[in-house]
């Protein structure tokens, strides 16, 4: 029989929450339901009292796990653990419990399902984990030697905010009831343990993947039955590890009034955003609209996927115009407020406290009697700001931008529309707690509606509901950029017109699309993240890597992007061609990236 021993447990903290790391993934929310504000702060008791028997014991309990992928901190996070083991004797002192079989379900977080999936092109999951329960009764405790916790494989859903689960089971061995028990024997799960497994990938590669997960302090799943005994009392929780505070606060130094210079600057109240669906504004004063972007972000040369970033813009016209009139050049105010997704991948897997960035100009329009004509405005120019550290706080960092001046044209009509950029890259800099820097890039595409506003002119009534999207005509044979469905069509492109397609000339005109490939270089094989995006369209389809005549990595777009591996390379310097092969609206398009192997 097991010796019992007073019940002393120490909650043991997980270790750092990023390694010193230049890695991103996609982020994202713990909950599964879209509109729930995401976050990674873990729910401080279970879900359900605790059951006694006889019959089924289930509880539902969140874990804090670390998770290590491919030698990649993923950082840590909220995990559902959903335990079930079937008791239905009535027991009494002396009985022995005969050895069963207890299921044990991991649920996982929507951060951590986009890092793998994204990030590392996981599939699937199988793993196993050592680690022993407690039995407590009449006050006392032992550890449960059970056997380990066996994860069979099992896939990594790939769309958004499908749970990712681990369906796992555990052999309970058989038990004899102490003597000495009353009220009830209590089963306790772990109060820590580390899954070790490997990660499946599309390519057919297996990596470690590592989770060490921490107990919240009530970790009893449930009470076996004994005769004669009602309402039993479970035993308390364990005790925490919190600091013990000073005796004597009065002795504690004045505080250093000077900040942390590692603490990152307050972010601005900058107030209410539009709703972006709302009509847009018209002069004479101050035009302010949310215009919505999706954004790739890469960093450290990984792929953080694409992201939704708001951007309201903020310009004050208040003149009231005439055609010819020169309207002088003036600033305009923006506020990019990306997703809770993207601030808990910052924080929680680069670490990051602050961000600033910069374009190298921007391409801003003006639409006046069905014609749209481009202008080329200044730097948009984002200057470092803190990035908040509470899950469910909202990012928002400031930028500016001069719009040049214009001449309004001698045949205005239908009203002058400012419109924000089609398109816009921004290339920035992550600084984290530790004063390192990491390089990002940003490169965002409109969706929907882009005029920030209509400028007043004279003798001229816009319409009390304007066109919902910016004004289309056909586009001429000869325009060097196709139709674009949520913006003019005659706007210039800076997209070559030379990319191949694969639909015949007289076929539907599709969308030439813009990829981007980054590269990182490891030990005989090479890790390629490519973006695709076009006009007014989130491309799907497949991108092949090919080294001379042979493919060596393929994948799938994922809300335009895809991370693809490549393995056994030769070693030196090569070049290697990116084939995104198009879909229905976007044509395809080859290039190239030359990367030395070691």
């Amino acid at each position: 029989m097991p010796r019992f021993i007073p019940s002393v447990a120490v909650a043991t903290s997980v270790g750092a929450l990023v390694a010193a790391l230049v890695v991103a993934s996609p982020a994202f929310a713990e909950s599964t339901d879209p509109t729930v504000v995401p976050t990674t702060a873990p729910t401080s008791t279970p879900v359900a009292s605790v059951p006694v028997g006889p019959g089924e014991l289930e509880r539902t309990f969140v874990y804090r796990c670390e998770g290590i992928f491919w030698g990649l901190n993923l950082g840590t996070h909220s995990v559902s653990v959903r335990a079930t083991a079937d008791y239905p004797e009535l027991a009494a002192p002396g009985d022995v419990l005969a050895p069963r079989s207890a299921s044990v379900e991991l649920e996982l977080s929507e951060l951590l399902r986009q890092s793998v999936h994204l990030l590392l092109n996981g599939t699937s999951y199988e793993g196993t984990a050592d680690a022993d329960w407690t039995l407590t009764t009449a006050g006392r405790a032992t550890a449960w030697d059970t056997g380990d916790l066996v994860f069979p494989r099992a896939p990594i859903p790939e769309e958004m905010n499908e749970p990712w689960r681990l369906p796992g089971r555990v052999e309970l061995p058989a038990v004899t009831v102490p003597d000495e028990a009353e009220g009830a024997l209590w089963l306790s799960l772990p109060q820590r343990f580390t899954l070790a497994g490997q990660m499946h990938t599309t390519s057919g590669e297996t990596h470690d993947g590592e989770f060490t997960c921490t107990a919240p302090a009530d970790r009893v799943l449930g009470g076996v039955a004994l005769e004669g005994s009602t309402d039993p009392t479970p035993p308390p929780p364990d005790p925490t590890t919190d600091p013990t505070p000073d005796p004597d606060p009065t002795t504690d130094p004045t505080p250093d009034p000077t900040p942390d210079p590692t603490d990152p600057t307050p972010d601005p109240t900058f107030g209410p955003f539009p709703d972006p669906s709302s009509p847009a504004p018209v002069g004479p004063g101050t035009l302010t609209r949310t215009v919505t972007y999706w954004c790739g972000i890469v960093t450290g040369g990984l792929d953080l996927g694409v992201q939704r970033v708001d951007v309201r813009a903020t310009v004050d016209y208040p003149e009231v115009a005439a055609p010819g009139d020169v309207l002088p050049a003036r600033q305009a105010e923006l506020v990019l407020r990306p997703q809770e997704l993207l601030r808990q991948s910052t924080t929680l897997l680069l670490g990051a406290r602050e961000f600033e960035a910069s374009s190298q100009g921007s391409a801003w329009s003006f639409t006046t009697a069905d014609r749209t004509t481009a202008v080329q405005a200044g730097d948009i120019v984002a200057p470092r700001s803190g990035i908040p550290q509470d899950a469910g706080r909202v990012w928002n960092f400031g930028a500016q931008v001069v719009l040049p001046a214009l001449t309004v044209p001698g045949d205005t009509a239908g009203g002058l529309w400012l419109n924000a950029p089609d398109q816009f890259t921004l290339d920035g800099t992550f600084r984290t707690s530790d004063l390192s820097t990491i390089p990002a890039t940003m490169d965002c595409a409109a969706s929907g509606d882009r005029r920030v506003g209509g400028i007043a002119l004279e003798g001229w009534t816009y319409p009390t509901s304007p066109p919902t999207t910016i004004p289309t005509t056909p586009t001429p044979p000869t325009t060097p950029a196709p139709t674009d469905p949520t913006g003019p069509t005659v706007e210039p492109t800076t997209q070559p017109t030379t990319a191949p397609t694969t639909q015949p000339t007289t076929g539907p005109v599709l969308l030439q699309p813009s990829v981007k490939v980054g590269a990182l270089a490891l030990w005989r094989s090479a890790v390629f993240t490519v973006g695709v995006s076009a006009k007014g369209t989130l491309p799907s389809g497949n991108v092949t890597v090919r080294l001379g005549d042979r493919s060596v990595a393929k994948g799938r777009l994922f809300l335009g992007v895809t991370v693809l591996t490549a393995s056994n390379l030769p070693k030196g310097q090569h070049t290697f061609t990116i084939s995104y092969e198009g879909d229905a609206k976007v044509a395809g398009r080859t290039v190239t990236k030359v990367l030395r192997i070691n």
